[in-house]
C-alpha cells in the first residue's frame, strides 16, 4: 500500500479482525469458494487497478489546525457515504462535536457560543459541516459518547458560551433514541480528544 500497489484481500470463512465486508475485502464462506470465480471478475481486478493507478493514496489524514480537521472529519465522512455505508460514531472530549450547532453559521447560536473576537465564519463552516457529516452516521448507526464535564473543560468561556453549548448538545441527544446513543462522563483532560468516528469503526 505504501508503495501504492493496489491489494484486494480476499478472505475465506470468518474475517481478520478489523475488517469489513464489502469494504476491506472480497469474502465467501468455507463451503463457498466457488463463489469466487463469480467475485474475482476481470473487471473487478481493472477496477481496483484503475482506482489507484492516478492518484497518491495516503494512509492517513493530518491536520494543523481545528478548522483543517473539522474539514478532514467531514470529508472522511462523506466518503464512507460515498460507499453507501454508515458507521458507529465514538468519540471523547469536551462535549463532543455533537454541541456545535446544526443551523447555518449566521443563526444565532454560533455567535452566542464564541466570545465576540473569536467568532470566525470560515471555522464555524468546516464546524458545520464536521457537525451533520458525523449526525448523518450516528442517525443510522448510533454514537457512544464520552463527554469531559463542561465545568472541567470550558472554565475559560463566557456562560452565554457555555449555555448554548450544552443546549445544542441536549437537542442532539433528545433526536436520538435511548437504545442507539449510549453517554458516559470522565474526569480526564478535557484535551485528550478521541475520535474514532465513521471511516474507522468501518474500518474505511
Amino acid at each position: 500500500m505504501a508503495l501504492n500497489i493496489p491489494v484486494l484481500p480476499v478472505a475465506i470463512g470468518s474475517l481478520p479482525g478489523e475488517m469489513i465486508d464489502q469494504i476491506h475485502a472480497v469474502s465467501v464462506a468455507q463451503d463457498d469458494v466457488l463463489q469466487l470465480s463469480s467475485r474475482l471478475t476481470v473487471d473487478a481486478v481493472r477496477a481496483l487497478v484503475d482506482a489507484n493507478a492516478a492518484r497518491n493514496i495516503a494512509l492517513y489524514t493530518w491536520a494543523d489546525s481545528p478548522q483543517s480537521r473539522a474539514t478532514a472529519i467531514a470529508q472522511h465522512c462523506e466518503d464512507v457515504l460515498s460507499l453507501g455505508r454508515f458507521g458507529k460514531v465514538r468519540q471523547k472530549g469536551g462535549l463532543t462535536s455533537f454541541h456545535l450547532p446544526k443551523e447555518m453559521v449566521h443563526n444565532r447560536k454560533w455567535k452566542e457560543r464564541y466570545d465576540p473576537d473569536a467568532y470566525n465564519y470560515e471555522h464555524c463552516m468546516a464546524q458545520r459541516s464536521e457537525r451533520l457529516a458525523l449526525t448523518k452516521h450516528a442517525a443510522v448507526e448510533g454514537c457512544k459518547l464520552i463527554i469531559i464535564p463542561p465545568a472541567e473543560a470550558y472554565t475559560h468561556l463566557g456562560k452565554p458560551a457555555r449555555v448554548i453549548r450544552l443546549r445544542c448538545l441536549r437537542e442532539f441527544l433528545s433526536e436520538m433514541d435511548d437504545e442507539e446513543c449510549q453517554v458516559a462522563t470522565s474526569a480526564t483532560d478535557p484535551n485528550d480528544n478521541l475520535l474514532a468516528s465513521c471511516w474507522q469503526l468501518v474500518r474505511g
